[in-house]
This record gives C-alpha cells, sequence and structure tokens, in this order.
C-alpha cells in the first residue's frame, strides 16, 4: 500500500448498512435515477 491509497482509505459500511445501500441503488434504477442521484441518496443514510 503507497501513501495515497493511505490516505483516501475509507471505511466499508457493515453488513446491514451494505444491504440497505444495494436496495437503494435497485430502487433508483427502477425510477431510473442518473447514477449521481443515487449516490446523493445513499449518502444520505446515517
Amino acid at each position: 500500500m503507497n501513501a495515497t491509497t493511505e490516505k483516501t482509505k475509507i471505511k466499508r459500511p457493515s453488513k446491514s448498512k451494505r444491504k440497505h445501500i444495494r436496495q437503494i441503488k435497485q430502487d433508483g434504477r427502477k425510477e431510473g435515477l442518473s447514477e449521481t442521484e443515487i449516490k446523493k441518496k445513499v449518502q444520505q443514510i446515517p
């Protein structure tokens, strides 16, 4: 691992949160949202 990856390493969400994120992404695609809108929704999860 080099210095750049060290700084930008993000924590992996918990299993339940990952499931929740996957659900939101699927719903977003069904509704026809753009990828950026889906990402915004995912970031609103506490």
